[in-house]
C-alpha cells in the first residue's frame, strides 16, 4: 500500500511539473536573439544579422499574401538606410516571448522608429511591430507592421520640392525653420524668415502687427509652457500661400495670460495660413484653433450667465 501511494505521489508530482510551462516571459536566449538583431540592424552589422535567421526563415512585410527572403529583406533595409543620415529605435522597445497553443516560441516587439532623411533633415518617426518565430536558436519567420504611407509622403515632400518652382522651394524649406524658430524662442530666426510688418491673426482677432508682437507672442507661449512644442502635421502650398495643419503642445509651468501656472498638459491642434511675399519672406498668418478647449485642458471652465 506504501508503494503504491509513494508512486501515485511520483505521477502527482511529474504531471504538476509537466503543466507548469512557462507560457509568457519577458526574457531568455530568444529575446536576447532578437535584441541582438537590432543591434546589428542599428550598427550596420549585416553579416551577424543574417546569422541570426535559418537559411530557410520567411518574412512578411505589411502583409500576409506574399513572403520575401531574408537577402531581399537586407536588400530593402539597405535601400531605405541608404536615404538616412541616422536610424534606430534608442530605448523605446518592449519585448515579450510567448508560447503558442501548437508549441512554437515567438517573441513580440513593439518599438519607435526613428529616422532622419539626408535631403532634408526632417525626422520620420515609425511605430513598429515585428512577431518573430524562434526555433532552435534560429528566426525562421519574421511578420513586420509599419505605416508606409508616413516614409511615403516625407519621400513624396522631397521629389515635390525638387521640381517646384525656385519661390515655393523657399516657401517649403523655410517651413521647418519656422517650426525651429517657434520651438527655439528663437526671435532672430524668425525675422530672417518674416517681413517686418509681419500680421498673426488667431481665429479672426488680431494678435500682431508686425516682428516684434509676433515675437512677444512667442515668448508668451514659451514663458506659459517652457516645454512649448509646435509639430507641423501637414501642408500644400497654392498661389503663394501655405496651409498647415499642426499640433501644439505643452505643460503649463508658468505664467499664461496674465493667469498663474495650472501644472496642467495641453495638447491642442490647429490650422494656419501663411501668406508669402515674392522673396519667400511670411507676411501673415491667419492661425485657427479651439481655444476653449485648450484652457479646459488647463483646467478654465465657462459660467454660465445668471437668468435676469
Amino acid at each position: 500500500m506504501k508503494k503504491i501511494l509513494l508512486i501515485a505521489l511520483a505521477v502527482t508530482l511529474f504531471m504538476a511539473c509537466e503543466q507548469k510551462v512557462e507560457r509568457y516571459s519577458t526574457s531568455g536566449p530568444e529575446v536576447d536573439l532578437v535584441k541582438g538583431l537590432l543591434a546589428d540592424y542599428e550598427k550596420g552589422d549585416w553579416d551577424s544579422w543574417q546569422e541570426k535567421y535559418a537559411d530557410t526563415a520567411i518574412v512578411y512585410y505589411n502583409q500576409w499574401d506574399d513572403s520575401i527572403t531574408v537577402a531581399q529583406s537586407l536588400e530593402g533595409h539597405k535601400g531605405t538606410i541608404s536615404l538616412l543620415s541616422s536610424y534606430g529605435f534608442g530605448d523605446n522597445v518592449i519585448y515579450e516571448k510567448i508560447l503558442s497553443d501548437n508549441g512554437n516560441t515567438w517573441v513580440n516587439l513593439w518599438g519607435r522608429w526613428e529616422g532622419t532623411l539626408k535631403e532634408n533633415n526632417k525626422v520620420v518617426v515609425l511605430p513598429v511591430h515585428l512577431s518573430v518565430h524562434v526555433l532552435n536558436g534560429k528566426i525562421v519567420q519574421e511578420n513586420g507592421f509599419w505605416d508606409n504611407a508616413i516614409m511615403q509622403n516625407a519621400l513624396e515632400e522631397i521629389e515635390a520640392m525638387k521640381n517646384a518652382p525656385e519661390i515655393e522651394k523657399t516657401i517649403m524649406a523655410n517651413h521647418d525653420k519656422m517650426i525651429e524658430a517657434w520651438n527655439n524662442n528663437d526671435a532672430e530666426a524668425f525675422k530672417a524668415l518674416s517681413s517686418v510688418s509681419v500680421i498673426r491673426n488667431a481665429n479672426g482677432i488680431r494678435q500682431a502687427n508686425n516682428q516684434s508682437e509676433y515675437t512677444d507672442m512667442m515668448k508668451q507661449f514659451h514663458t506659459g509652457f517652457p516645454d512649448f512644442k509646435v509639430n507641423l502635421d501637414s501642408y500644400f502650398l497654392k498661389d503663394g500661400k501655405s496651409y498647415i495643419n499642426w499640433t501644439c503642445t505643452g505643460t503649463n509651468t508658468g505664467p499664461f495670460m496674465d493667469n498663474p501656472p495650472s501644472g496642467k498638459k495641453m495638447k491642442t491642434h490647429g490650422y494656419s495660413v501663411w501668406s508669402f511675399d515674392s522673396k519667400g519672406l511670411a507676411v501673415q498668418e491667419d492661425a485657427f484653433f479651439d481655444n476653449m478647449d485648450m484652457l479646459s485642458q488647463l483646467g478654465y471652465t465657462v459660467t454660465p450667465p445668471k437668468a435676469n
